[in-house]
């Protein structure tokens, strides 16, 4: 945190005058799960808040200076007011993010102790550990940061490395074993969504659902469209598949653990397509 004389304090009390939140929501997230996106199309209802990563370590030092907070107290009170929009506030974090944050898991949910809260994973969790891989390795994260040339160029250093996919892969699924235990300790009840299934659904019909769970009327505007695409390649799914045929025993181990928390991902959209999404489940199911 910044010392006091570094930024500005009157602009500080000017911000803490602003009104709480009615409504507060924290949306729990592992990495490469669409939360950037997520972010994306709700700030842009202006309804949702700005649910960013707040406690994300590596953005705290500009994030503290730019909302003129010197403590944790400080920043998590400024931001409750400063990223309130119309009565909503909200923000995202992972496991990982709220240990090194947080002096505990109590103090975090003393700071926040809403009942309101999403979890977003992703179910191919091997193609999610290949896209964290990548990012870090290329230092690629969106693709609004980078054209699609640059893209390929970079592929080119885009290697295969059996070992640390697995280690993003076990970092992945510690974090989702600590926040089920979380929602498990704490009697917390998420709106479970994922990456798969917010890819099938219009934007629209994404923040309407978010909207609901938090409690706000149905919100009826323009087709909402984000800059945050894929920045996943051929090349993704050939090492995916590549780390499945290198490592089927260990995803096996992997595939029991995570059954449990993939079969509690309900059905979550438009009541119309309801049906089929589950006819369509069904089918997967028995094949």
């Amino acid at each position: 945190f910044p010392r006091a004389g570094e930024v500005d304090r009157e602009k500080f009390a000017r911000d803490m005058a602003r009104p709480l939140p009615d409504k507060t929501y924290v949306m729990y997230f592992t990495p490469r799960s669409g939360s950037s996106w997520i972010t994306d199309i709700a700030k842009q209802t202006k309804r949702l808040s700005i649910p960013g990563e707040a406690f994300n370590p590596s953005f705290l030092p500009e994030m503290t200076r730019a909302y003129n907070a010197t403590t944790m107290d400080e920043y998590c009170a400024i931001l409750m007011r400063r990223r309130n929009t119309e009565g909503v506030f909200g923000f995202q974090i992972t496991h990982h993010q709220l240990a090194a944050v947080f002096r505990s898991e109590a103090d975090f949910l003393a700071r926040f102790p809403t009942p309101i809260c999403f979890w977003l994973i992703r179910k191919d969790i091997v193609l999610q550990a290949v896209s964290l891989y990548k990012m870090l390795q290329l230092s690629v994260s969106h693709a609004p940061q980078i054209t699609a040339e640059e893209i390929r160029a970079r592929e080119a250093a885009f290697r295969y490395d059996g070992p640390a996919i697995r280690h993003w892969l076990d970092h992945i699924l510690q974090a989702e074993r600590a926040t089920e235990a979380l929602f498990a300790r704490t009697g917390l009840q998420p709106l479970r969504m994922s990456y798969e299934r917010n890819a099938e659904m219009k934007t629209n019909h994404i923040v309407n659902v978010m909207g609901q769970h938090i409690g706000i009327p149905t919100m009826k505007m323009p087709l909402l469209h984000s800059d945050h695409h894929k920045i996943g390649t051929p090349r993704n799914e050939d090492f995916a598949d590549r780390f499945r045929a290198d490592y089927r025993d260990y995803l096996r181990r992997v595939d029991d653990q995570r059954q449990p928390m993939l079969a509690k991902l309900g059905y979550y959209g438009p009541r119309s397509e309801k049906a089929a999404w589950l006819a369509a489940q069904a089918a997967a199911g028995s094949a």
